[in-house]
Order: structure tokens, then C-alpha cells, then sequence
């Protein structure tokens, strides 16, 4: 069973619920991965989500955005921990990049930013396809 709720861009949302993927014993792979009392995401979930990040960061190109920015953007749908792992998938892609900053005037704090590359943005146009990522067309 899943809940749905809306996402910032106006669409649905499909937020896992009930029982992990992996206690199903659909995916006997992803047994051991999951901590304990923690839920697996669906994969189709990761993908939709994965399309719906990239379609963001299109959005505000050629400009990046920090990460402070999109935890508080996506805060009420997902977990820190698994922005994170959607960020970490897409930038190992080669989809988005990730800058390090030092901000002005400080010493010791550093910003995280993420900007789409060309990839991201051909992925979106549909001149490449990943099979781990979903863009609904608008």
C-alpha cells in the first residue's frame, strides 16, 4: 500500500509505506542492505524521484543550488539520508555536478552546490536514456 502526497512541482507523490521491498522476498538482493527498522524504497519510487531532481535543478539552471536548499525543498517527502543516495546516484552518472564552496567572510564552514551538467540535460531532452532514472514529461 503506499500513501500519496503532493510534490513541490504539483505532482503526485508515491511515499513508501507498510512493508519494505525487501521483506516481500521479491528482491532476495536487497536483504542485509536495509538497516534495521528502516523501510526500502521501491525502485520505482528512486526513479521517479531521480527524474523529478533533475527536472529541478533544469529548472534553475545554469545556476546551482546547495544542498541546505534542497533538503528544505524536498524535507516534507524524503529523508536527508536518501536525497543524499538520489544526489550521490546522479552524480556519479555524470548527470549533476557537485562543487564545494567556501562561502565568504568564514573560515571553517563549507557549502555542498549541485548544478546539472549537458548529460542531465540530454537525459531530459531523451537524446540518452538511463534505465535508473524516470522523467515524466510535462
Amino acid at each position: 500500500m503506499e500513501d500519496r502526497a503532493q510534490s513541490p512541482r504539483g505532482q503526485d507523490r508515491h511515499e513508501p509505506a507498510g512493508e519494505p521491498e525487501a521483506a516481500s522476498g521479491a528482491h532476495e538482493g536487497n536483504k542485509g542492505r536495509q538497516r534495521r527498522g528502516q523501510k526500502m524504497i521501491p525502485a520505482q519510487v528512486k526513479k521517479e524521484f531521480r527524474g523529478e531532481l533533475l527536472c529541478f535543478l533544469y529548472d534553475i539552471h545554469p545556476l546551482s543550488i546547495s544542498l541546505t536548499s534542497i533538503y528544505q525543498t524536498y524535507f516534507q517527502y524524503w529523508k536527508t539520508e536518501d536525497i543524499d543516495k538520489i544526489l550521490e546516484y546522479l552524480v556519479e552518472k555524470g548527470y549533476v555536478e557537485e562543487e564545494t564552496v567556501q562561502p565568504p567572510n568564514t573560515m571553517f564552514e563549507t557549502v555542498r552546490r549541485f548544478k546539472i551538467t549537458p548529460a542531465g540535460i540530454d537525459l531530459l531532452d531523451g537524446t540518452i536514456e538511463d534505465p535508473g532514472v524516470l522523467i515524466v514529461r510535462r
